[in-house]
């Protein structure tokens, strides 16, 4: 009876093992035509790319296209792109370039596929100066040629401020376009804006009023916060004086019963805005003139004060309300450039700076000019 119990446990753990691997046998043999052809044709093509048979792959994908399911999604819009260069058929990516908003439309399904963009933009990395002499010795309309053109110089990296203008030329020279809503995208990723951060140190030189009560020669720090929205650039900053500021005579605190000594050390602050506009821009240096305004005080650092001023520490000897012009470059020292929309470049740069301003106060003392130069290292995160 033990021999018969244990044989039949034996019989009904093989017939449920093979039971399953009936069932696997099966669901492995459903024909998923479709999916497999989708994914080995898009090896192939990538693998006929590689190889330089522009032919083939161009035949490849014409299969894909008009034998499978229009449902499925066989090639992404920028995988269509950058496919159209990498065969040199021109105008297949003008199609796609004039459909671009509707090349997604009527996809329902989507297969998960390997990603080809690594290898093609290796193969593009290389290629490209080729497909650039290709495309200028085509018989294209110049306009159909110049919406390649602008595409290859967002695609290698080019100088996004000079691409966004040369977009924006572009659109306006041809409203009607059949490429408007292809261009309006270029246009938008194009968009150059770096954040930056810099530290600095300089020297200014004050003249009038001021000039006669206190030291007119002053080493400063600075710290500063802009942008660069394209051509645009705005700016915050606050800077001090690190070297001696003294006063020729006795002079009142303001708001305040206290008197402070000729002789007695002084500082400076200066802070305000700026906003000004690039009119060069290069791939390692800019250069931008600019308008400035904001406030400069002459406070006092005396000793006598320090107990007797511990609720409000501002000891204000004279201030005055500025505006003023100046002029920068910034000058890349390191780059890092992402290939990702998603991530943004960095770079170090230096920024050499010249400026004036105008001291405006009708307050004795207070009123002047400030000519000064300075030298800052910065840090930048963006896209540029």
């Amino acid at each position: 009876m033990k021999k018969f119990t244990l044989s039949f446990l034996f019989a009904l753990f093989g017939t449920l093992i093979y039971a399953q691997e009936d069932i696997k046998t099966e669901i492995l043999s459903y024909p998923d035509s479709t999916e497999m052809i989708i994914r080995n044709g898009r090896k192939l093509v990538l693998d006929r790319v590689l190889a330089g048979d522009h032919k083939k792959a161009m035949s490849a994908i014409n299969f894909l296209k008009n034998e499978t399911d229009k449902r499925y999604v066989i090639f992404y819009p920028a995988e269509e792109l950058l496919l159209s260069l990498a065969v040199r058929n021109f105008p297949l990516f003008l199609y796609n370039a004039k459909n671009y908003e509707h090349l997604m439309e009527e996809k329902t399904k989507a297969v998960r596929v390997e990603s080809i963009l690594a290898e093609l933009n290796e193969y593009l990395t290389v290629e490209m100066p080729f497909i650039s002499e290709e495309l200028e010795a085509s018989k294209l309309a110049e306009k159909d040629k110049e919406i390649i053109r602008l595409y290859i110089r967002y695609y290698t990296n080019e100088n996004t401020a000079t691409l966004n203008k040369d977009i924006r030329n572009y659109q306006r020279a041809n409203p009607d376009s059949d490429y408007n809503y292809f261009s309006s995208q270029l246009k938008r990723l194009s968009n150059a804006g770096r954040t930056n951060f810099l530290f600095g140190y300089g020297n200014e030189f004050l003249f009038g009023d001021i000039a006669e009560e206190f030291t007119n020669q002053i080493h400063f720090l600075n710290m500063e916060l802009d942008v660069f929205i394209n051509q645009l650039y705005l700016s915050m900053f606050i800077g001090g004086s690190i070297s001696k500021v003294n006063s020729k005579d006795d002079l009142p605190v303001k708001s305040k019963e206290l008197i402070h000594a000729k002789g007695e050390k002084a500082s400076s602050l200066k802070y305000g805005a700026k906003i000004g506009r690039k009119i060069y821009s290069g791939n390692n240096m800019n250069l931008y003139p600019f308008l400035s305004f904001g406030g400069y005080e002459i406070n006092s650092q005396s000793s006598e004060f320090k107990e007797k001023d511990s609720a409000n520490p501002k000891n204000n000897l004279v201030s005055s309300f500025f505006t003023g012009v100046g002029a920068a470059s910034d000058i890349v020292l390191k780059k890092w450039v992402s290939h990702s929309l998603y991530e943004p470049s960095a770079l170090i740069f230096i920024r050499p700076e010249i400026g004036y301003d105008k001291l405006w106060s009708k307050k004795q003392y207070a009123g002047g000019s400030d000519f000064y130069f300075k030298l800052s290292i910065g840090f930048s995160l963006g896209a540029f």
